[in-house]
């Protein structure tokens, strides 16, 4: 049962490594605004992983930490973004963090 905890622990924080990656060559805001999107529907997939015992507490822990991180980069992007007169969406303001 652990190994597969670790197992799904780590496809999650496979999925958050990828996006963080993309992020880094993003040159507007709308695919941040997707980004964005998709960590918080991986989180709430892992939340719901965590309830079911799918996950561990720890195994939890260390996803949270990479998706932290995740969540970050997409912010201090869409900052640089806006910084270099970029248009950005409206979701800008929207954006904080949930974790």
């Amino acid at each position: 049962m652990q190994r597969q905890q670790k197992s799904n622990a780590d496809q999650y924080s496979n999925r958050v490594v990828a996006l963080i990656g993309g992020v880094q060559e993003v040159t507007s805001a709308a695919p941040l605004d997707e980004t964005w999107r998709e960590l918080l529907k991986i989180l709430t997939e892992a939340v719901r992983d965590l309830h079911a015992d799918k996950l561990s507490e720890e195994s939890f822990n260390s996803f949270r930490a990479i998706l932290q991180i995740g969540m970050e980069v997409t912010k201090e992007r869409r900052a640089l973004l806006s910084s270099t007169n970029i248009p950005t969406s409206p979701v800008d303001s929207s954006i904080h963090s949930t974790v």
